[in-house]
């Protein structure tokens, strides 16, 4: 672990106004997918958006279902492996099994005395990401999450109003859990203006937990046009419903408890648990052009191009906080005594806090080539480009100066550059060996951090920077005149930095601990197709 201190223009917008919640990490989970679809489109890398011919170049090229001169159909099931570790520290693996895709190409033909050869229609459904990532750290922490609460607070009022404190557009929760659990001081008796880590700074252990669950599903109807086999014309409606829960749970301890002295287990100390329950749910939608261009009328070689709008969501998120903590505190008889706390975000409102907006996320470009070798060899590139830096949040009226804070700290994001590549050998007719690849550049600059909103109703302060992610895949296939079946391997591994917490210290954000971890996922697809 390292403690490192960043100058961030984040620290520098820390600023008040209704209550806030997303952050630029919220942004980044919806921004970045998976390769997935069908086993074919995954074994070959993805790369397919000149070479086109499979129901997923819906979701990249919807051009490419031109090529099609039979309907199709298919459908599709997945088994994955999600593992995460720390350094060189074991895994922590988990397992899902998941239907992953369904879709299906129309083929309208006008023969080969019109200019217009075919109008081809396709629908297909697929897993767009998978949000599953278990794990914990514990040990040793440098800094404390009170340090966090404390800042929070600074320059606000005592939290005695008789008001709902969770509702007060001015409170963020953190500071509002840390105050009533007794965590935090007002340096002043008044209660106004600086306030103190109540425990101290010498945490003697810690633990960090995250489980997330959820996925984004992606819907594609798309028509493409056939123009005298040489120029592939598409356009399509992507429409994205997703679900992500994350448990968020962290745990400190600083110093050891009398246990004969105040009734107490040995080995118990002061401290505190906070859980922290988020639920992002939402759909979106998109629109897509495409095409694909043969230079020549008998050419393999082909080139693609395809432009994504921006992805309009919107979204809600639900969110529940609760604290348990146990301090030794001096009562009205200046009596040293041990206080316990159980406090819960919903203790007034009954509920967890929902709150609706809206994201949009960045504009997408790709640019492809393939090419074919006799009917053996089949091979594609792909590039694509988006900048996540240009994704904004808004309120429920469209109104993006709602979120400033949170626009802002968009800044953090860079564009993000994407190359695929895969290849296809057929060495009979029937039968299809392919690899692919996939190289992905982090949306991250190096000192992006996650510093909450003063008034932010999160209070879950962990965050991770991932790194560049690599993909690589494998797949066989077989072609009989009506039914087909595809099976692929693929393996995904990504680097990322995690932290705890980041504090705002005057001008800049100190990051303490960073953990580097190591995000693997390993999936088997399956896709059973008939053509009609």
């Amino acid at each position: 672990m390292k403690k490192k201190i960043f100058s961030l223009a984040c620290s520098l917008l820390m600023a008040a106004g209704s209550l806030q919640a997303q952050t630029a990490y919220d942004a980044a989970d919806l921004m970045q997918k998976d390769l997935n679809g069908t086993a074919r489109f995954v074994g070959m890398g993805g790369a397919m958006g000149a070479l086109g011919g499979d129901i997923s170049t819906m979701g990249s090229n919807p051009a490419g279902i031109g090529l099609y001169r039979r309907s199709v159909s298919a459908l599709g099931w997945g088994f994955s492996q999600f593992g995460a570790r720390e350094g060189s520290a074991a895994s922590q693996n988990d397992t899902k099994f998941h239907f992953d895709q369904a879709g299906f190409v129309l083929t309208t033909k006008f023969g080969n005395f019109s200019n217009l050869r075919n109008i081809n229609f396709g629908f297909n459904y697929y897993r767009a990401k998978d949000f599953y990532r278990n794990f914990t750290l514990s040990g040793h922490q440098n800094g404390t999450l009170t340090d966090v609460m404390a800042n929070q607070a600074n320059g606000f009022k005592t939290y005695d109003t008789g008001e709902d404190p969770y509702a007060n557009d001015d409170l963020g929760w953190l500071s509002v859990l840390g105050f009533y659990g007794f965590l935090i001081d007002p340096v002043q008796p008044d209660g106004r203006g600086e306030y103190v880590s109540h425990l101290g700074s010498n945490v003697y252990d810690a633990v960090q937990s995250i489980r997330e669950s959820g996925a984004l599903h992606q819907m594609d109807l798309s028509l493409a046009f056939n123009i005298n086999d040489r120029v592939y014309l598409g356009a399509g409606l992507g429409i994205m419903r997703f679900s992500h829960s994350k448990d968020y749970y962290a745990d400190e301890a600083f110093e050891k408890i009398d246990s004969k002295k105040f009734d107490v287990p040995e080995d118990t100390y002061t401290g505190f648990a906070l859980t922290s329950s988020n639920e992002l749910v939402g759909t979106g939608v998109d629109l897509k052009l495409g095409a694909i261009f043969r230079p020549s009328p008998y050419s393999p070689f082909r080139l693609g191009l395809a432009i994504h709008t921006p992805t309009f969501y919107n979204m809600e998120l639900r969110t529940l906080a609760t604290l348990e903590s146990h301090v030794l505190v001096e009562n009205d008889k200046q009596q040293v005594v041990l206080q316990h706390s159980t406090l819960k975000s919903s203790d007034k409102s009954g509920q967890a806090t929902a709150q609706a907006f809206h994201l949009t996320t960045p504009w997408v470009f790709q640019l492809s080539a393939g090419t074919t070798i006799g009917r053996k060899v089949a091979l594609g590139a792909e590039y694509e480009f988006k900048d996540y830096s240009s994704a904004r949040f808004a309120d429920e009226r469209g109104n993006r100066d709602y979120y400033h804070y949170q626009n802002s700290s968009m800044a953090m994001l860079k564009g993000v550059h994407t190359l695929r590549l895969g290849g296809e050998y057929k060495p009979i007719p029937q039968l299809a060996l392919r690899a692919g690849y996939n190289f992905a550049t982090t949306g991250f600059k190096k000192d992006a951090c996650k510093a909450l909103p003063i008034n932010s109703i999160q209070t879950d302060t962990q965050f991770l920077n991932h790194k560049d992610q690599h993909t690589a895949t494998a797949g066989v296939g077989y072609r009989g005149s009506i039914l087909f079946v595809d099976l692929a391997y693929k393996f995904t591994t990504m680097k990322s930095n995690f932290s705890p917490f980041a504090i705002p210290e005057g001008d800049a954000i100190r990051i303490t601990d960073i953990a580097p971890m190591t995000f693997n996922r390993h999936q088997v697809l399956f896709t059973l197709g008939w053509n009609f």
